[in-house]
C-alpha cells in the first residue's frame, strides 16, 4: 500500500533520550526515509503541554516535523490508551491510519515493514 504514512514519535521534555533525538534526528530520519523509498511525514507528540513542548523544541533545526501535545491533566491517562510505557516511542502508521509497528527506544520500524507499508 503506498502513499503518505506517519512517524508517530511520542517524546517527553524529561527523556534524555528525546534530548539527543532533537540533535540527531534530521539525519537519521532522512537516512531512514530514503531507505525506505516512500513518503513518511514525522509527527511528534509530546506530554506537559505547549510551553514545554516549544521550550524542548526551541533552537533546534527540527524542520518538517509535525508537532503535537497532550493537554496538561490528561497525559498519563493519554499515553497508557497510546500504550507508550516509556519514551520515546515510536509508531509507524499507514496511510490508512493502521499502526503497523510500534517501538520503544530511538531506533526506527524495520526497512523491510516499512518499505512494504510506505515504499513507493
Amino acid at each position: 500500500m503506498a502513499g503518505a504514512c506517519t512517524l508517530l514519535v511520542v517524546v517527553s521534555p524529561s527523556c534524555p533520550i528525546c534530548a539527543r533525538m532533537r540533535v540527531t534526528w534530521p539525519a537519521r530520519f532522512a537516512a531512514w526515509v530514503d531507505s525506505v523509498g516512500g513518503d513518511v511525514r514525522p509527527l511528534w507528540l509530546s506530554e506537559g503541554g505547549r510551553d514545554a513542548l516549544v521550550a524542548f523544541i526551541e533552537g533546534f533545526r527540527l524542520d518538517g516535523i509535525q508537532f503535537a501535545y497532550l493537554a496538561r491533566g490528561r497525559t498519563i491517562h493519554g499515553y497508557n490508551v497510546l500504550g507508550v510505557l516509556g519514551t520515546p516511542t515510536l509508531y509507524l502508521v499507514d496511510p490508512g491510519g493502521l499502526v503497523q509497528s510500534g517501538l520503544v527506544g530511538d531506533a526506527f520500524p524495520p526497512i523491510n515493514l516499512s518499505r512494504a507499508v510506505c515504499g513507493s
